[in-house]
C-alpha cells in the first residue's frame, strides 16, 4: 500500500542554471541521514525591492504569501511571474519558481521565499519537509501504515512524497517508496532540473 502526493506549485534559465549545482550536490552526494524538523510556522523573506506589476502583486498577495514553507516567488522584467508553494526543500521551491516564471518570460529573479523560523542551510545528509509531510514521518499509523511490517518513506525536493507498507522486506519497501515518490516528482515545465526523491530516515517501525 502507498500514500503519496505532490504538493502545490504556482501557475505561471539564467538563475536556474545557477541553482543547478546546489541541487545536484544535494542529490548526488550523501544519502539522507537525518530529518531536520522545524516549527510549522514559516516566515516570509523579501529578497528584492522591485515594484511588482498589478497582476503579479495580486498573485503574490492572494495566492503566495499565505502559504507556509518551503515556497518561492520569481518575477520577470516584463511583469510576469511564477511561484512554488509548500515544497520539501528551499532549493526545490526556488528551482520550480524560476522554471515556472521562465516558461513564459525572460530574465526571472527570485524576489521572495517562505522558510521555517530558525531555518539554516541544510548540511550533507540533511533532509527537510513541508509541515504537512512531517506528519507522515512522525505518525505513519495515521496514514494506515500498520506496525510490524516493513515501512518506508521517501520525499522529493518539489513536495512529492510516498509512504509505503505491506512489502515483503525493508529493501523492497525502500525501493517501492522511491519508485512511487519519483513517479510524482515534477518534470515540467521545460528547463526544470531533475528533482529525485530520497529515503527519509527515522520512520517508526522500520528496520
Amino acid at each position: 500500500m502507498t500514500t503519496r502526493d505532490r504538493r502545490g506549485h504556482g501557475a505561471a534559465l539564467a538563475l536556474l542554471a545557477a541553482l543547478l549545482p546546489a541541487i545536484s550536490a544535494a542529490q548526488d552526494a550523501v544519502p539522507s541521514e537525518r530529518a531536520i524538523v522545524y516549527p510549522p510556522s514559516g516566515e516570509l523573506r523579501i529578497l528584492s525591492g522591485l515594484t511588482l506589476s498589478p497582476e503579479a502583486q495580486d498573485a503574490f498577495d492572494q495566492q503566495f504569501r499565505a502559504n507556509t514553507y518551503f515556497s518561492a516567488f520569481a518575477y520577470a522584467k516584463n511583469g510576469g511571474w511564477g511561484y512554488a508553494t509548500t515544497g520539501n526543500s528551499l532549493e526545490g521551491a526556488r528551482a520550480v519558481a524560476i522554471a515556472e516564471c521562465e516558461n513564459a518570460n525572460d530574465d526571472c529573479i527570485l524576489i521572495a521565499e517562505i522558510v521555517p523560523r530558525g531555518y539554516r542551510d541544510p548540511q550533507p545528509g540533511d533532509v527537510t519537509m513541508t509541515p504537512a509531510v512531517y506528519t507522515y514521518l512522525f505518525d505513519p499509523d495515521a496514514a494506515g501504515a500498520p506496525e510490524g511490517a516493513p515501512r518506508a518513506f521517501a520525499v522529493g525536493p518539489d513536495g512529492a512524497y510516498a509512504l509505503v507498507w505491506g512489502q515483503p522486506s525493508q529493501e523492497a519497501a525502500n525501493r517501492a517508496a522511491l519508485a512511487d515518490c519519483n513517479g510524482y516528482v515534477r518534470t515540467e515545465p521545460p528547463g526544470l532540473p531533475p528533482l529525485p526523491c530520497v529515503l527519509v530516515p527515522g520512520l517508526p517501525g522500520t528496520n
